[in-house]
């Protein structure tokens, strides 16, 4: 039978298990390969059991025992002979070890993460009539191919539903098949191979012991004839796990499962039967845990773990050697002791992110287990693998991944021989979380290339890594503390190590027997080294430390030692090459100058770190396979070349040499494969697959950014995958997706193309597969970014508290000095976390600290090669950024920090100012959290090349002004006397550990202010005593000094002078103001007294932080002046009559508007001055003067006086200072002449009758004009009686008789006797003699005329304005009367005199032909008018209202005032004549406006200033506007509206009547913009109807307004700043403040621009509440409205070091739009280290 396979067996392991034989047509077999997508992107193949599908028509079948069994031994022979296959292995080209096999189910595809599929039962009593993918029918196919090649089934068949059958095995070591010696098939178990039936009768046994694997069995029972038990319906289900292992399986089996306290003890069929093939664990049946139920059961191929499975318990399937595949739900969280022990035909298992723990000998010896998959590694919560977990699982190769051997996220500890003998494990990165690697848990991995050790892992136990004998690199870290006996014995390809300074044991045998290491780096001074810990052999070279035990430890050995001092430029390394594949060609290695480097040097090499390029050079017919040339394992680095020239590789000669490997393959003759014919099908290794319904792939759905590989199989040869390189690819839109060399698609951009694969056959013709590339976008949500490739021992790793981001930690002090690098590579994640590829733009904030080896990145390597030089310091920030199709970009960053933990001057110099007491502060930056001991802090110089204690200055520590960031010490000179001059000192920390070089120079200076009274002060008068008058004095000019206290001081010692403190005190009112107060009760005055008050001397100044003798004398002189009140007597003379005798002269103080005095405050004396000279006075000085609180007093004259003469008079008053008077003078003279007596305007006025003339109205019923005598005499009296007789004309004689004109008891009146008789004209009067009494007797004087004029006439009234009603106001609706009203002017009316109301209105009446009765279609109302206290005269008002409707016109109405109050009835001369027009007119309010919004300017009042002014209009209505609303405009309100009020505007109504529109404070607004609102407006009393508005209000149209805003100008304090990168605890500060101070804005926040994202991830900032961004800086509100800003790095610091960046940052004002940033100010910040 060569040439074909055997079974391997029943149903168990690879084989199949025949259940019914029913005819010839015995075999129907299915084989579909499928690619499934797994998580990381990458590809495996479905490796299916084949199913052997036997047709049963339902026929009775009585067979006996015996029978059956020849029938087996037939069909045996019948498939040897058919040459037919029945077993399938993955194409190689998946990436599956030869050694495994797997079930083989029919299916038409199915989904990952456990989808399950229905398939077609198969219950009917014919076959299908499928096609067999070719056209021909199912039967005809299986006639053509007897005794014929392998035939393909149709690929869309379902099986037949099976029975499981039982056998049994006791062979424990058994496992399902062999690896073929070509690796391409299974071949089935020795046991299966030479099947012969038992000699035994089988019924003899009375059991089945005697059947072989290859029994085929009946439904019947033994003793029966054909059974009569119904048939089970068949639905048959695909389910496909997240291995992408697919399963057919009976949905319809039922269990009988016994489950105790949540755990599985025992399953089997429902009929009893036990368990076999693939099971399915039904849910819903409380089953947390899984028992025995499986232990040690052969026949089960797989089992599906029901949801809430938390626990495989201890050797739960122990020795199920068949068991292919489990799925293990979500919720298991361990998997105990020896669960899989010995399931030698497990391939692969998916495990869950929850499970936390591995138990011993969990999977031990599964040599054909080659997977442990996990979808999320990184997060994985596993902490434990027990002690030989995985023991001798040889073919394992990927853990926790598809791509390798990845160390699960949380894994803490692993156990002893936890991997041993695994021999497919290539490389080991241990995550920082390892803490424990127990003995030998590595042993004998032989495909170990790389190992990185964890910091965590302090020992390497012991033979943890013996016997790799591939392993290359071994990276140790930092924190590794004892490296175990024997832990490396036997590596025998390492060939150069570097060992951390944290390692202090090295135990025998660490290194035994690696015999090709070169070179041992050890950092430690004080390692203890067990026995042979390394080869003795003469070309190992030890590198340490002069005088260390590594140095000991190689006496007497042939290992050689090197010094690390020793070692700069004498050790040399060379490079070898290894070449491999059916190809030829070489490698060149040369330096930058062309030169070999194995000859440099003698022949002995280049350095270590020697940049050395590589160039390839392939023989005719041969080609470089694709990354196959690598250094020590490691792939070489690409440098770009210049424009127009290729990209070089190169790598850096690490120590102990290059070991270069490459393959070549050949390309003669590849274009055609032998035996390939057209059977070829097309797989795809990951995305959303659709095939037809032959199960050819037709169509692959990726996301943009994913990629995905295609394959060619040979469906003949068991689908081996074709070589890619014998394919051509092509694609036909390269926007949409490109294809490579060997089939790998990447998805570009949303869209649709076609991939096309070709081959060429064995004839030389070319087979063509296409496959559609449906593309959808995918945009990036996050990128993550992972270090490698660095030296472990330099590097150190953080994460910022920005969560995500990573630093890297480099101490400068320790760096190489070669410099370090370190690989960033990038995983680019969409929002269904699905890993896609992406090209990357990468950027370095500081190339000095750390240069990109690319700025860009392809989807092929998203990775860049940091490098930080030797000798740098400080901080860059590596930026990673994809940008999605939308043009918006995502961004990962990186922190490369190498550390410089010297202390820094905030300020390298110092200026100290001796007249100052507080010195200068010095201020210590600590370093990257490297405290200062404060006490260590000292100030030292250099005398003659000793460092002496610096006695020049004193330090004294500042514990107010230090903080995490800074520690300050305040410096003060020695010697207050210090010369002005520069000194150069140091500052010595910590007894000399550093030493920071201080400049101070000392420069004696004090302030030179100006000061200033405040503007309109008022003057001190010191007419009064203690005047309480404030003068404000403001010092300008202090820069930043503060004044602490005010003194005044005299100008000079003399007694005059030294009166100016004496008048005056100042009092502090803050550092730059002052206020000064009168002291004395009055002020001093020079010359003794007799000169002016001395106001002038000095104002001494004090300054905070200056000696007391640092003060400034500013010379003042405070204004002040002498006032006295302006008082005067009445008049100041008076002249008598001769012997007039004794008489009381009346006076008054007035003020300078000759208006009485007001001396009720009191205190007011006055008297008569005695200055000591004797001079005569008429007045009697005897008396006091009695003053009254209007100034009145009266004086005397003396008797028998006729001498003239004066009287001074002194006014004093408490208040007024001691020396302070008014002084008046009133004179008497005396005439013996006779008194001239003349008309008074009134009795007893001294004022003289206005042309002497009264007037009188004769139609003023009872008018009496008085009038009266006055003399220019004093000391003469008017007589009581005085005769005044007519002086008739001849019109006017007869009327003298009407007037009565007398003089009687000092009181003139003349009257109207007859007023109806008499006539107008002037009439005369005269008094001959008037008569005055002197010295008791009445002697004649003077003649008086008399005129008295008489004018008869009535009021006379004008009209002013008109009357206009709208008749539209008076509605049922509403009940409104509209009120017109004008003006009734009148002249000629008596004083006391009012309308008659009832006769006036009475007079009205309607003048327009035919609307008489129109009168009484209005309501009238009269108003009087009104005269005010001044005399103005506010007109009377005739107002009028309608009562009922009236039809428009203008009707014409005319009224006769009446006036009463004088006991008689006055009327207006005539009537006079007005219009009312009645209209019919929509009432309406219209809006004007005026002004303009400054969004800034809406705190406080409204103005005009900062509001639209909206001026009301009223049409066709009387009425004022009392009420204003505001409402935004919405097309979609209706009115009436009750809903709220606008949420932007506010409306107030001024005094003015007017409305005022302005910006609510709180409201949100746009600048530049354009709002639409509504206003409604009220009226006092007519209401509007609900149609106009609502509420009775008017509802304008759509107004518009515009916002606006005057953002005034800033400065800062200051025009720089400094920050550091070693101290981000650091903050500077500055203050920003309106430059103008008559600007209208305060100051409210400030922010760095919503671009500028440099500053936003450089610096601490907060969200704006508007934008959303984080561009608010921090910083706090002084009490003088400015702003102190703090500046605070972040983590990320996107700046370069030691540069100054000029930062523009915007201040934000209260009110100020949103769309705008503010006002622009600029700051200089320096970036230090």
């Amino acid at each position: 039978m060569s040439g074909s396979r055997e079974p391997a067996g029943e149903e168990k392991g690879t084989g199949i298990r025949l259940n019914k034989l029913l005819d010839s047509n015995l075999f129907n077999q299915e084989f579909v390969p499928k690619r499934h997508k797994f998580h990381d992107g990458r590809a495996k193949s479905d490796i299916s059991l084949a199913f052997l599908s036997v047709k049963r028509f339902g026929m009775e079948v009585r067979m006996k025992r015996r029978r059956i069994l020849a029938l087996l031994l037939a069909l045996s022979i019948t498939v040897s002979m058919n040459d037919m296959t029945v077993f399938a292995t993955a194409p190689d080209a998946a990436g599956l070890p030869a050694t495994t096999a797997q079930e083989v189910v029919v299916e038409d595809g199915g989904e990952n993460n456990g989808s399950e599929q229905e398939t077609e039962p198969s219950g009917k009593d014919e076959g299908p009539k499928d096609q067999n993918g070719d056209g021909t029918d199912l039967d005809a196919a299986e006639e053509d191919t007897a005794g014929s090649e392998e035939q393909e089934p149709p690929e869309n068949q379902a099986p037949e539903e099976e029975e499981p059958g039982t056998s049994e095995d006791t062979d424990d070591s058994e496992v399902p098949g062999e690896t073929d010696p070509d690796g391409d098939e299974i071949t089935p178990p020795e046991g299966d191979k030479n099947d012969s039936v038992d000699a035994e009768d089988p019924e003899e046994d009375g059991d089945d012991a005697g059947i072989s694997d290859n029994t085929i069995e009946t439904d019947e029972e033994e003793a029966g004839g054909v059974s009569d038990k119904p048939q089970q319906e068949v639905r048959m289900m695909t389910f496909t796990d997240d291995t992408g292992m697919r399963v057919t399986y009976n949905a319809n089996e039922e269990y009988e499962v016994t489950v105790t306290d949540g755990v599985l003890e025992k399953i089997t069929y429902a009929d009893g039967r036990a368990v076999s093939g693939v099971v399915f664990l039904p849910e819903n049946k409380g089953i947390t845990a899984i028992g025995a139920a499986f232990q040690g059961n052969d026949d089960i191929t797989y089992v599906k773990l029901p949801a809430g499975v938390t626990s495989i318990q201890d050797n739960a399937f122990n020795n199920c050697y068949r068991l292919q595949g489990i799925y293990l739900p979500g919720d298991v969280q361990r998997i105990g002791d020896s669960a899989f022990y010995r399931c030698t035909g497990l391939l692969k298992v998916a495990v869950p992110k929850k499970l936390v723990s591995i138990g011993n000998k969990a999977f031990y010896g599964n040599d054909r287990l080659f997977m442990i998959y996990a979808q999320d590694a990184v997060h994985s919560e596993l902490v434990s693998i027990g002690e030989q977990a995985f023991y001798q699982c040889r073919a394992l190769e990927h853990f926790y991944s598809d791509r390798g051997f990845v160390v699960p996220g949380n894994l803490e500890s692993i156990g002893a021989f936890a991997f041993f003998e695994c021999k497919a494990i290539k490389e080991i990165n241990f995550n920082e979380t390892v803490k424990t690697v127990g003995e030998s848990a590595f042993q004998e991995c032989n495909a170990l290339k790389q190992l990185v050790l964890s910091s965590k892992l302090e020992v390497i136990s012991k033979n943890a890594f013996a016997g790799c004998n591939e392993l290359i690199r071994v990276q140790f870290k930092t924190g590794n503390n004892t490296i175990g006996e024997s832990a490396f014995k036997g590596c025998v390809k390492l060939s150069a190590l570097s060992i951390p300074g944290t390692v202090r044991a090295i135990a025998n045998y660490a290194f035994a027997d690696c015999n090709r290491l070169i070179t041992v780096e050890v950092q430690n001074f004080d390692v203890v080294y067990g026995d042979s810990v390394f080869p003795n052999i003469d070309t190992l070279t030890l590198r340490g430390l002069k005088g260390s035990t590594t140095e000991e430890y190689t006496f007497g050995k042939k290992i050689k030692f090197v010094a690390y001092d020793e070692d700069t430029g004498k050790n040399f390394y060379k490079y070898t090459i290894t070449y491999a594949g059916t190809g030829k060609g070489t490698l060149e290695v040369r330096d930058e100058n062309l030169k070999d480097p194995n000859t440099l040097n003698g022949n002995k090499g280049v350095a270590r770190g020697t940049k050395l390029y590589v160039y390839v050079k392939p023989e005719t017919g041969s080609r470089l396979v694709a990354d196959s040339m690598k250094c020590n394992g490691e792939p070489l680095q690409e440098e770009k070349g210049a424009e127009g020239e290729p990209s070089k590789l190169y790598f850096e000669m690490p120590i102990g040499g290059a070991y270069l490997t490459a393959e070549f393959e050949n390309t003669a003759g590849n274009d055609r494969i032998d035996g390939l014919d057209g059977d070829v099908k097309v797989e795809i290794s990951n995305g959303d697959v659709v095939t037809n319904t032959a199960g050819e792939v037709i169509r692959v759905n990726l996301k943009a950014g994913q990629y995905t590989r295609m394959f060619l199989t040979d469906a003949k040869a068991d689908h081996k995958a074709i070589p890619s390189s014998k394919i051509t690819f092509s694609t036909t839109k390269k926007s949409v997706a490109t294809v490579e060399k060997d089939g790998t698609i990447h998805a570009i951009s949303a869209g649709q193309t076609d991939i096309t694969a070709k081959v060429k056959g064995t004839d030389g013709s070319a087979i063509t597969r296409v496959v559609r590339v449906a593309v959808s976008a995918s945009g990036v949500v996050q990128i993550k970014l992972d270090a490698s490739e660095y030296d472990a021992r330099f590097v150190d790793f953080e994460t910022s508290p920005l969560g995500n981001v990573q630093t890297a930690v480099v101490d400068k002090d320790r760096m190489p000095d070669t410099g370090l690098r370190i690989r960033l590579t990038a995983t680019v994640y969409d929002a269904e976390e699905d890993s896609i590829a992406m090209n990357l733009k990468w950027t370095s904030s500081d190339a000095k600290v750390a240069k990109l080896s690319r700025s860009s990145s392809t989807v092929d390597d998203p990775s860049s090669i940091v490098t930080i030089p030797a000798g740098t310091n400080g901080e860059a920030t590596i930026r990673v950024t994809a940008t999605n199709a939308d043009k918006k970009t995502v961004t990962q960053k990186f922190i490369i920090r190498v550390t410089d933990k010297t202390p820094r001057l905030v300020s390298g110099s110092l200026t100290i100012n001796p007249n100052r007491t507080d010195g200068a502060v010095l201020q210590i930056l600590s370093s990257y959290g490297r405290q200062i001991d404060k006490d260590s802090v000292k100030l030292v110089k250099y005398d003659g090349g000793d460092k002496v204690a610096c006695r020049d200055f004193d330090l004294a520590y500042l514990p107010l002004e230090s903080d995490s960031a800074v520690t300050s010490f305040r410096v003060t000179p020695s010697d207050p006397e210090a010369e002005n001059k520069a000194y150069s000192v140091r500052v010595d920390i910590n007894g000399g550990t550093y030493e920071l070089p201080l400049k101070i120079t000392v420069k004696a200076s004090k302030p030179k202010p100006k000061i200033a009274f405040e503007k309109k002060q008022p003057k001190l008068n010191y007419f009064y005593a203690n005047d309480e008058t404030e003068v404000i004095v403001n010092v300008t000019n202090l820069g930043k000094d503060k004044v602490a206290d005010y003194e005044l001081r005299p100008l000079s010692d003399s007694e005059d002078n030294k009166k100016f403190i004496e008048n005056f005190e100042v009092e502090y009112v803050d550092q730059d103001t002052c206020m000064i107060r009168q002291k004395s009760e009055e002020l001093l005055r020079a010359n003794k007294g007799t000169g002016k008050p001395v106001v002038t001397g000095y104002l001494r100044l004090y300054y905070e932080g200056y000696a007391d003798d640092a003060y400034t004398d500013c010379k003042i002189t405070i204004p002040a002046q002498r006032t006295a009140p302006s008082f005067k007597l009445n008049r100041t003379s008076d002249t008598f009559k001769s012997g007039c005798g004794e008489q009381e002269i009346e006076l008054q103080l007035v003020d300078k508007k000759n208006k009485p005095v007001d001396l009720s405050d009191g205190g007011y004396e006055l008297k008569f001055v005695n200055d000591g000279e004797s001079h005569y006075t008429p007045i009697d000085t005897g008396a006091g003067i009695s003053l009254d609180d209007n100034g009145q007093f009266t004086l005397r004259l003396r008797d028998n006086v006729t001498k003239a003469g004066k009287v001074k008079l002194r006014l004093k008053n408490s208040s007024w200072a001691e020396r302070e008077q008014i002084d008046f003078t009133y004179s008497v003279k005396f005439v013996d002449s006779v008194p001239k007596i003349s008309l008074a305007d009134k009795p007893g006025s001294t004022t003289a009758l206005k042309s002497s003339t009264v007037t009188l109205n004769p139609n003023y019923p009872e008018q009496t004009v008085e009038f009266g005598l006055k003399s220019n005499q004093k000391g003469t009296e008017i007589a009581d009686e005085q005769i005044f007789t007519a002086k008739t004309t001849k019109s006017l004689a007869a009327y003298y008789q009407y007037l009565d004109v007398q003089y009687v008891n000092g009181v003139g009146t003349v009257t109207i006797n007859d007023p109806e008789s008499i006539k107008d004209g002037t009439y005369t009067y005269v008094c001959d003699k008037a008569q005055y009494v002197f010295q008791g007797d009445e002697r004649p004087a003077n003649k008086i005329t008399l005129k008295v004029k008489v004018k008869a006439g009535n009021p006379s009234v004008s009209v002013k304005g008109s009357l206009t009603l709208n008749n539209t106001a008076r509605t049922e609706e509403n009940d409104y009367a509209e009120r017109s009203e004008l003006s009734l002017v009148a002249k000629n009316l008596p004083d006391g005199y009012e309308f008659d109301v009832a006769e006036t209105l009475e007079s009205i009446t309607c003048k327009t032909r035919n609307k008489q009765e129109y009168v009484n279609y209005f309501d009238w109302e009269l108003t009087d008018r009104q005269v005010d206290e001044n005399g103005k005269v506010t007109e009377g008002k005739l107002a009028a209202s309608m009562n009922q409707y009236c039809e428009k016109g203008t009707y014409r109405f005319s009224i006769r005032p009446a006036y009463s109050g004088g006991g008689k009835t006055l009327y207006a001369q005539k009537a006079v004549n007005f219009n009312l027009k009645v209209h019919a007119g929509t009432i309406s309010i219209a809006l004007s406006s005026k002004g303009k919004i400054n969004l800034l300017d809406r705190f406080g009042e409204c103005t005009t200033a900062n509001s639209i002014v909206y001026t009301p209009s009223l049409k066709n209505v009387k009425d004022k506007v009392v009420g204003a609303k505001v409402y935004d405009h919405n097309e979609d309100i209706v009115f009436p509206y009750d809903g709220p009020e606008s949420e932007k505007f506010e409306a107030q109504i001024l005094s003015d009547g007017k409305i005022y529109v302005r910006p609510k404070e709180d409201a949100v607004l746009e600048n530049n913009k354009t709002y639409k609102i509504y206003v409604w407006t009220e009226l006092e009393n007519y209401k509007f109807p609900d149609y106009e508005g609502g509420g009775g209000g008017y509802l304008s149209k759509v107004l518009s307004i515009k916002t606006g805003q005057i953002l005034p100008k800033v400065k800062a304090d200051r025009s720089s700043v400094n920050l550091y990168l070693s101290n981000k605890n650091y903050v500077a500060t500055f203050i920003v403040n309106r430059s103008e101070a008559k600007t209208i804005g305060n100051v409210e926040s400030i922010a760095f621009g919503e671009k500028d994202t440099n500053a936003q991830e450089s610096f601490v900032t907060t969200e704006d509440e508007v934008t959303g961004k984080h561009t608010v800086i921090d910083s706090e509100q002084l009490e003088d409205g400015s702003l102190l800003v703090k500046l605070k790095l972040r983590d990320t610091v996107f700046y370069g070091c030691d540069t100054t960046n000029k930062l523009t940052m915007y201040v934000r004002f209260e009110g100020q739009g949103t769309n705008t940033p503010g006002t622009a100010v600029t700051m200089n910040v320096k970036i230090n280290r």
